[in-house]
């Protein structure tokens, strides 16, 4: 197979250059794995830290990742976790299609399981999972808000596919396609083997968060690429939280390929919406930046919870 064939060349090119290559990339050197314990009865895998009696975050992760790309970092905000349907270990949990409203009925059901849906909630997402995010803040009771890192806010499939592929070559091959079927077919049917293989060619992830990279399965990546990025409907869920005054922080990486940087500025002239820029940082926000995520998460919740936008 392709995958093996490929992980191979990449131990026989030198384990020494994929050492420095780890060492040396931002994610790696910033990110821990967070200490937070599973919670909920739901349909989703979710952990959380101490929720107290006050606001609580809700952090949505990427496409292709789980909740463990929110580290350690993020362990003493009030937070809950999921990993998102058809990922992580939410992996087996089935739908027909992976829509949006199969995410969002799906993610209710989860915070209501957990008891916090009715709560003041500010939802936090990474890349597909802030596009989830904005969705969900126009249909959960009690938002307060949403920060929303590295979106991807394409206006067609043409323009999303173009900018997925400029992040690396290889995430360009296996964005979509019948190379991509092929490979994630293959890591579902050795789905161990495939674990062990992949973060031997993602050297600038961190070895769990790339081996959680496997889990998923090829209707749930299709389905959710299409309806969270590809073909996302941002629009009328911005359009709809600026009508009804909720904040939107975006936050995103000033060397991030994924962006649309002019999209974002042009967001930005609503007086509800706000833009932050992560000098020098990439689009793994959370992986690469967690403390700096951290900061502004916490100082927008206490500007909202102030009613302040």
């Amino acid at each position: 197979m392709r995958l093996a064939r490929v992980a191979a060349a990449v131990v026989a090119a030198g384990p020494a250059a994929w050492a420095a290559a780890h060492a040396a990339a931002p994610a790696v050197r910033a990110w821990t794995d967070p200490t937070r314990q599973p919670v909920g009865t739901g349909p989703l895998h979710a952990t959380a830290g101490d929720l107290g009696d006050g606001p609580v975050v809700v952090a949505l992760h990427g496409i292709t990742a789980s909740g463990r790309s929110f580290g350690a970092s993020f362990d003493d905000l009030p937070i809950v976790v999921p990993d998102v349907l058809g990922f992580g270990r939410s992996m087996d949990v089935d739908v027909e299609g992976y829509t949006r409203d199969d995410h969002l009925d799906a993610l209710a059901s989860t915070l209501r399981g957990i008891g916090v849906l009715g709560r003041p909630l500010v939802l936090v997402g990474h890349s597909m999972g802030a596009v989830l995010a904005l969705h969900a803040a126009t249909r959960l009771p009690g938002v307060m808000g949403v920060v929303a890192l590295s979106a991807p806010l394409y206006d067609d499939e043409e323009e999303g596919l173009h900018r997925i592929a400029r992040t690396d070559h290889l995430a360009g091959l296996l964005a979509t396609g019948d190379l991509a079927e092929r490979v994630c077919t293959w890591m579902c049917t050795h789905r161990s083997t495939a674990r062990a293989l992949w973060p031997l060619l993602a050297p600038r992830w961190p070895w769990p968060i790339a081996a959680d990279g496997v889990l998923h399965t090829w209707p749930a990546y299709r389905g959710s690429l299409q309806s969270l990025v590809l073909d996302s409907g941002w629009r009328t869920a911005m359009d709809s939280l600026v009508d009804t005054g909720v904040p939107v922080l975006l936050m995103n990486g000033s060397d991030d390929p994924i962006q649309v940087p002019a999209r974002a500025a042009g967001l930005a002239t609503h007086p509800t919406v706000e833009l932050v820029e992560v000098d020098g940082a990439g689009h793994e926000l959370p992986l690469s930046h967690g403390a700096e995520c951290v900061r502004a998460i916490e100082e927008r919740l206490s500007r909202w919870a102030g009613g302040r936008p």
